[in-house]
């Protein structure tokens, strides 16, 4: 799975909660949690790198973060993702994200 994330300037939690934490500090709480939860699922992330530089190609404005995370399969990214800790962790994910697109990829033996 390929993530890229746009965060938000401010943390903004749905039930109103005050904050201080910006949109990449809250989406960090949720990245720390699913480290340790994709395991109980056999996943593993892969990658988490900052967005820095468009060397080819063109758009209005840059990501700010990719997240690769490789699952064993649709399942287990599905059990995951409708867990009560993920769900519970996802407060922050939302929080945090003005944006995301998550890219479900195969492995490709010609690669």
């Amino acid at each position: 799975m390929v993530n890229l994330l746009k965060f938000k300037e401010h943390a903004e939690y749905a039930d109103g909660r005050e904050t201080d934490l910006s949109g990449r500090e809250a989406y960090g709480l949720y990245g720390q949690a699913v480290s340790q939860i994709i395991r109980q699922y056999d996943g593993e992330v892969i990658f988490v790198g900052d967005v820095t530089f468009l060397s080819l190609g063109q758009v209005e404005e840059l990501w700010d973060e990719i997240a690769i995370a490789k699952y064993p399969n649709r399942a287990a990214l599905w059990a995951m993702s409708t867990s009560p800790e993920w769900n519970e962790a996802a407060v922050h994910r939302a929080a945090g994200l003005a944006g995301q697109l998550n890219i479900e990829t195969v492995s490709n033996p010609f690669g």
